[in-house]
């Protein structure tokens, strides 16, 4: 199967998608993107059931000096995941010259697959859409405060140190929070760069108001670099 050219605008250097996971994210938040991809047959059946490896992805030539983010349409480190799955996509990645991007909402897993990893140019990311735990909403994702802790202890524990110039942060989509909590948060997980962007599915998520995401890039830009997605104009409106 060929490779996905990336369409999306949160990381300007990915160059592809490449989605060996099916089955249904264990983290079932209301608002994923997925979810809206579902009226295809196709893509409902793939990411329905239980976790799985989609096997037919591993004939995909992932070619060379390519960029590539990783089951983009799931979550590969979330704990129901079976690690031989992780395994040999992580083994199937080793073969090809690129990089790789892996996003996680549960990036404490990435300990257990340190010397898989350890062959691979990769950078990481998690999404800490609020300092808050919106249970409704974020269902079966771990806390927003041990998303943060674990990207911190991978910064400093990873095997010799992981380089934070490869970590980032998502805020999409950005959910009412607690100013200085998130603030903290985002600082904490040492990241290079963090992107905001705002609920684009009208999931009739629990938003902030224009000011306090106006202060919150400002304290954001003290300690990282900030990308503001377009779709968060509809909430702080034109630069």
């Amino acid at each position: 199967m060929p490779l996905n050219k990336s369409k999306g605008n949160m990381y300007e250097w990915v160059t592809h998608t490449w989605n060996p996971l099916a089955g249904e994210c264990p983290h079932r938040c209301s608002y994923c993107s997925t979810n809206k991809l579902m009226r295809y047959p196709g893509i409902k059946s793939k990411y329905s059931g239980e976790p799985r490896l989609e096997e037919k992805e591993l004939k995909t030539n992932l070619g060379a000096d390519n960029f590539i983010f990783v089951a983009a349409q799931n979550d590969l480190f979330a704990e129901a995941i079976p690690a031989d799955v992780i395994r040999r996509i992580l083994a199937y990645c080793a073969r090809f010259n690129n990089k790789y991007l892996f996003q996680t909402k549960n990036p404490k897993r990435l300990l257990e697959f340190q010397y898989e990893l350890d062959l691979l140019d990769f950078s990481i990311c998690t999404t800490i859409e609020t300092n808050r735990h919106y249970t409704t909403q974020m269902r079966n994702c771990p806390l927003p405060k041990d998303r943060a802790h674990w990207m911190n202890e991978i910064v400093h524990e990873f095997r010799w140190g992981f380089p934070n110039n490869r970590t980032y942060v998502t805020i999409e989509p950005i959910m009412d929070f607690d100013l200085d909590e998130l603030n903290f948060l985002i600082e904490t997980c040492l990241a290079c760069q963090v992107n905001i962007g705002a609920d684009s599915g009208n999931n009739n998520l629990p938003e902030p108001s224009k000011e306090k995401v106006i202060d919150l890039i400002q304290r954001l830009e003290a300690h990282t670099k900030v990308k503001v997605k377009d779709n968060l104009k509809r909430i702080i409106g034109p630069p």
